[in-house]
């Protein structure tokens, strides 16, 4: 456990909560079959194995290419630090859905101040931050000069400081890489190693399992309309999660959502704290992140299937940053909300069946936004300059991401799961890799996987022992919400194909036609200076 977390555990000691009773720790585990545990806690350990009710511990980051990837071992244990549960991820999970459940989550956190931060991060960043207002939420991008994602945070500013929430490890590279572009900008950046991430849920409108229930043919979360194995191991894949008047990628998606206009821009003003573990941490925390996923944010655009409606829907999620030594105030204000800890087994379950992309896990060298569907609330597309960008706008205007995003439903060994860049198989041929793993207490074994973007989105898929069905999260044609109806340059790729259709009387005609001459003409003949290089459409 990282000095941090001590620090705040120890205000438990007596509590009513009586914490570190049952927290289990991801080296307390037993890797080798995703077991049992033993109590109490542990150093940093259990990378690549599995924890508790099987999910995955490892936060290998996928690296490669052509879909080879290797497992990093300095990713295997970004979250090695904090619990993995408490005895009962099913029961944490359901806690934290209905607000009453918060999460150690252990982020790094960069503190960047002065008169030119704002501006500053705007030229370098993904997302629009030159005009962020004091309170404001959002998250950023940063790529690298080819438009690959190298890094991620969530952003905050409350007016003097803008804050950046990272994974674990990932703070000092982000303060080494600011730091290096500083110049003549009024700015100062530091990691922060005082402070700790709690995170919450909170329950916006009717719940997947009400609705399901009212409902099991158009509910979200239902078997129904989820694909996954049926008992005789056949698969029933679905392209989406309900029919959804407006789902996700639609342009009533923010008010579709239940929002009230609160998500419809990158500050997500206006988003109620509402559940009672996180109105407690509004109460004791330095500040509360608000997490702007699924909305789609001013400037973003969207790439899953027009008209479904997205399993993150009903709930948002806040991230409370809290000075270490206040911790016994947070216990007080957690127990009169009548709060229960929630470990990171159901924090990352909610993530996955969410379609949340997370640094540590779904991205690899290779990796675009456009393929993970974060141009949602990562990226605005229609500010300045900054690096990658010719990249991002030209794969939205003229291209489709190679790969994308799909959610696999999971038949295999009940004491296992797969890994984080294990191979994703049809008919024996490799077609993607995993990025994360989970054991859903609603869904069963799922994960998230990155698969080449011409796959069928019915074929049924191997990972290792397990079959599995997919879902759709990013449209297999490629298409986002803001590219075109009809890609730039159709009409002369059009022309272009009708003339190699048309036959050559001759082969002199045939000739002068390569050439560039006008029919009839002689290659002699063609206007000076036109060749059939220059000429042809670009």
């Amino acid at each position: 456990m990282g000095e941090l977390e001590r620090a705040f555990f120890a205000n438990f000691e007596g509590a009513a909560l009586g914490v570190l009773e049952g927290a289990v720790f991801p080296g307390d585990i037993d890797n080798s079959s995703g077991g049992g545990a033993a109590g109490g806690e542990s150093a940093e350990g259990g990378a690549g194995g599995v924890l508790g009710d099987g999910a995955v511990d490892g936060r290998g980051v996928p690296a490669g290419a052509a879909d080879d990837v290797v497992a990093n071992e300095a990713a295997a244990s970004v979250d090695a630090h904090v619990p993995a549960h408490y005895g009962d991820p099913a029961g944490e999970w359901r806690a934290l859905e209905e607000g009453r459940g918060f999460t150690v989550v252990g982020l790094d956190v960069v503190a960047v101040r002065g008169a030119d931060r704002r501006r500053w991060l705007h030229s370098l960043l993904s997302q629009a931050l030159a005009d962020i207002a004091p309170g404001a939420s959002t998250e950023a991008l940063l790529f690298s000069p080819s438009g690959h994602i190298e890094n991620g945070a969530f952003v905050y500013d409350d007016g003097d400081v803008a804050w950046l929430l990272c994974d674990r490890g990932d703070g000092r590279r982000w303060a080494d890489f600011l730091n290096s572009m500083v110049f003549t900008m009024r700015v100062e950046v530091n990691l922060r190693e005082d402070l700790l991430t709690i995170g919450a849920f909170v329950p916006v409108g009717a719940s997947r399992r009400a609705e399901a229930a009212e409902s099991p043919s158009e509910g979200a979360g239902s078997g129904a309309d989820r694909a996954g194995p049926g008992a005789d191991g056949t698969v029933s894949p679905s392209a989406g999660v309900g029919p959804g008047a407006g789902g996700a990628g639609s342009p009533s998606e923010s008010s579709s959502l239940g929002l009230d206009g609160a998500n419809s821009g990158p500050e997500g003003i206006g988003l109620p704290l509402g559940g009672s573990a996180a109105a407690a941490l509004e109460e004791t925390a330095l500040f509360v992140w608000r997490d702007p996923w699924p909305g789609v944010s001013e400037g973003g655009a969207t790439y899953t299937l027009r008209g479904i409606e997205h399993p993150a829907r009903d709930w948002r999620r806040v991230i409370g940053v809290v000075e270490a030594d206040k911790g016994g105030k947070l216990l007080a204000a957690l127990e009169r909300a009548g709060a229960a800890p929630a470990g990171m087994l159901a924090w990352e379950a909610a993530r996955v069946a969410g379609w949340r992309p997370r640094v540590a896990f779904e991205v690899d060298e290779r990796a675009l936004p456009h393929e993970l569907d974060w141009l949602r609330t990562a990226v605005h597309l229609n500010k300045g300059c900054y690096r990658g960008q010719e990249t991002v706008a030209k794969l939205v205007n003229l291209g489709r991401p190679p790969r994308r995003l799909v959610e696999l439903f999971l038949e295999g060994p009940v004491d296992e799961l797969p890994r984080t860049g294990d191979p994703v198989t049809s008919g024996g041929r490799k077609v993607g890799v995993v990025a994360s793993a989970v054991r859903h207490p609603e869904d069963g074994p799922v994960a998230l996987a990155l698969v080449r973007r011409a796959l069928d989105p019915e074929a049924v898929l191997d990972v290792g022992h397990f079959r599995a069905g997919q879902t759709a999260i990013v449209d297999p044609e490629g298409k986002s919400s803001a590219s075109p109806a009809e890609r730039p340059g159709a009409e002369f790729r059009r022309a272009k194909k009708g003339a190699e259709a048309r036959p050559a009387e001759s082969g002199d005609e045939r000739r002068r036609v390569e050439s560039g001459a006008a029919p009839g003409r002689t290659t002699s003949e063609a206007e000076p200076g036109r060749t059939r290089k220059n000429m042809e459409p670009l």
